[in-house]
C-alpha cells in the first residue's frame, strides 16, 4: 500500500500565501546569481588556460616574440572560451545538480575539451601555421586542467556560501529506507541545488526519533527521522519549502494527488525513483518536432565502444604495471617480511556474466585469515598487517589487479567484483551488475559508501553502466587518483 499524504487547508489564504512567498523568494536571489557566474568563471578559466602555456613559453623560449600581438591570443582565447561554454550548456552540464561523486562533471569536461579540440586545432592550424604544433596541443591539454582547478574551487565557494545560510532551502525527505538515506548523503555533497534536508519524514512511527548518519567520509550531521503524517504545520515548524519523495511504496495516484496538494501550498516537490532497465540496454534520444523519442540500444551497438575501452585497457595497465614495477617488488619484500606467507594473495571472483575468475591483490592481511571473510571496516582490524594498513589505506593493494585487466578478467574501471557465496545469494535485481566487466575502480569505491556491501548500493554500478563512455573512465581514474593520493 502507498502512503496517502495530504495537506490540511490552511485557515487563511493570506497565511497561505504569505508562507509561499516567504519559501521561495530568499533562495531564488542567489540561485540566480549563481548560473551567470558559474558561465562566467569557465569562460574566463578556458582563457587562463589557453593563455598560460602560452605565457610559460614566452618568458622560458622567448616564443611567440616579444613583440609579436598577445591581444590576438587573447581574443582567440576569447572565442575558444565562448565555445566551451556552449557546449557544456548544450550538454547540460549547467543544470543545478550535481550527480554522483562529481564524476559526471568530470566527465562533461574532458567530453567537451575534446570536442572543441577535434573543431578549433584545424583551425588553429590554418589561421596560424607558424605557432608550434607541441604548444598548440598543450594549450588544448591545459583548458581541462584548469577548468577542473576552477570547478573545485567553485564547488568549495559554493559549499561555504550554504554553510553560511546563503540561498539554502530546507527540505523534507519522504521515506525512511535506504533510498531516503542515500537521497539525504547526495543532497549534502550537492551545494549547487541548494537543498538542505532538514528531516526525514517515515510512514512508520518504529523509526521515530531516530537518527540517520549519511554515507561520506566527512563528519555530517544526522538527519531526525519523524513519523508521519506531513502536515503544512510540519512544514512551517521546520521551515521546509521543499519536499523530495523517496519512497518506492507510493502508488501513482497516491502520487498525484500528492504532488497537486503540495504545489497548491507552495511546496516544490522532487521525486526520486529506482526503478532501473533490464541490463544490456542504453536509452538513446531523439528530438522530433519539439518531441523527445526515446529508444534502446543494445549489446551490439556498443562494440565499437567496448572495443576501445579494452585498448584503454591494456595501453594503461601495461604502462602502469612498467611505471610500478620498483613499487611492487618493494612492496612484495616488505610484505615477505613483516608476516609468514606469500606476498600475492589470489581470491575467486564473479566476472562478466558470471564466469568466475582468479583476483590477485598483494597480501594486507595474515595468512592465516580466510580468503573468503568479509573485508574488514577498519584499519585497526587485529587481522591486518603493519604493511597492509599502507597498502590498504593507499589502495596499493589492488595493483596486481592489472594482471587481471591485461588478461582480460577486468577492467580498469567498472563494478566490483564480488565473491562467488555472495553471488549466488543475488537477486534478479542485483545480478544486473554482472552485465559488463567487473573493474579495479568505480564509483562505488569512491563513495563513502565503500564501507558497507557492494549489493547493497547498487545505484552507483547502475549508473555507470547506463552512462559508460571512455570520457567518463577516464573521469573516474582522475577522481581515484586523488581520491588514493588523499589517502582515504
Amino acid at each position: 500500500m502507498g502512503l496517502v499524504v495530504r495537506f490540511p487547508s490552511p485557515t487563511h489564504e493570506g497565511q497561505a500565501n504569505q508562507w509561499r512567498a516567504t519559501a521561495v523568494s530568499a533562495p531564488g536571489r542567489l540561485t540566480s546569481v549563481i548560473a551567470p557566474v558559474e558561465r562566467l568563471l569557465d569562460w574566463l578559466a578556458v582563457i587562463c588556460g589557453v593563455l598560460l602555456p602560452v605565457a610559460i613559453v614566452r618568458l622560458t623560449h622567448n616564443y611567440p616574440p616579444a613583440n609579436s600581438p598577445i591581444l590576438a591570443v587573447t581574443e582567440a582565447a576569447a572565442l575558444f572560451g565562448l565555445m566551451v561554454v556552449l557546449l557544456l550548456e548544450k550538454h547540460g552540464e549547467y543544470r543545478p545538480c550535481l550527480s554522483l561523486l562529481a564524476v559526471r562533471e568530470t566527465e562533461g569536461l574532458l567530453r567537451v575539451g575534446a570536442e572543441c579540440c577535434v573543431v578549433a586545432l584545424p583551425l588553429v592550424c590554418i589561421a596560424a601555421p607558424s605557432l608550434p604544433r607541441l604548444l598548440v596541443m598543450t594549450c588544448f591539454l591545459s583548458v581541462p586542467v584548469v577548468m577542473v582547478i576552477e570547478k573545485a574551487a567553485f564547488h568549495l565557494a559554493l559549499c561555504w556560501l550554504r554553510s553560511a545560510g546563503y540561498g539554502r532551502r530546507r527540505a523534507v525527505i519522504l521515506g525512511g529506507g535506504p533510498l531516503a538515506k542515500s537521497v539525504y548523503s547526495a543532497l549534502l555533497r550537492s551545494p549547487k541545488l541548494g537543498l538542505d534536508p532538514a528531516a526525514i519524514v517515515d510512514k512508520s512511527s518504529a523509526l521515530n526519533g531516530t537518527q540517520i548518519r549519511p554515507s561520506s567520509y566527512r563528519t555530517s550531521p544526522p538527519a531526525r527521522v519523524l513519523a508521519g503524517p506531513l502536515t503544512a504545520a510540519l512544514f512551517r515548524n521546520l521551515g521546509a519549502s521543499i519536499l523530495v519523495i523517496a519512497d518506492p511504496e507510493l502508488d501513482n495516484l497516491d502520487l498525484l494527488d500528492f504532488v497537486g496538494r503540495a504545489t497548491d501550498m507552495g511546496v516544490t516537490t522532487y521525486i526520486v525513483s529506482r526503478d532501473y532497465m533490464k541490463p544490456g540496454y542504453w536509452l538513446d534520444y531523439s528530438e522530433l518536432d519539439g518531441m523527445m523519442l526515446a529508444s534502446l540500444m543494445t549489446d551490439q551497438q556498443q562494440r565499437l565502444s567496448e572495443a576501445a575501452k579494452r585498448v584503454m585497457d591494456v595501453a594503461l595497465a601495461s604502462l602502469l604495471l612498467i611505471l610500478l614495477a620498483v613499487p611492487c617488488a618493494l612492496a612484495a619484500a616488505l610484505i615477505r617480511l613483516t608476516s609468514p606467507g606469500p606476498a600475492i594473495f589470489k581470491q575467486l571472483r564473479v566476472g562478466r556474466r558470471g564466469q568466475l575468475f582468479s583476483l590477485y591483490k598483494f597480501r594486507s592481511m595474515h595468512a592465516a585469515v580466510s580468503a573468503y571473510a568479509f573485508s574488514p571496516k577498519n584499519a585497526l582490524d587485529s587481522r591486518i598487517t603493519p604493511i597492509g594498513r599502507w597498502l590498504r589505506r593507499s589502495c596499493f593493494d589492488e595493483v596486481p589487479q592489472l594482471w587481471n585487466v591485461l588478461k582480460g578478467e577486468m577492467s580498469l574501471v567498472g563494478p566490483r567484483p564480488e565473491m562467488p557465496f555472495i553471488v549466488d545469494k543475488y537477486t534478479p535485481f542485483q545480478r544486473q551488475r554482472l552485465a559488463v566487466t567487473p573493474g579495479i575502480t568505480g564509483l562505488w569505491q569512491l563513495s563513502g559508501d565503500r564501507n558497507c556491501l557492494i549489493h547493497e548500493n547498487l545505484e552507483y554500478d547502475l549508473y555507470y553502466i547506463r552512462h559508460r563512455n571512455l570520457f567518463m573512465d577516464f573521469a573516474v581514474l582522475l577522481h581515484t587518483f586523488v581520491f588514493a593520493a588523499r589517502g582515504i
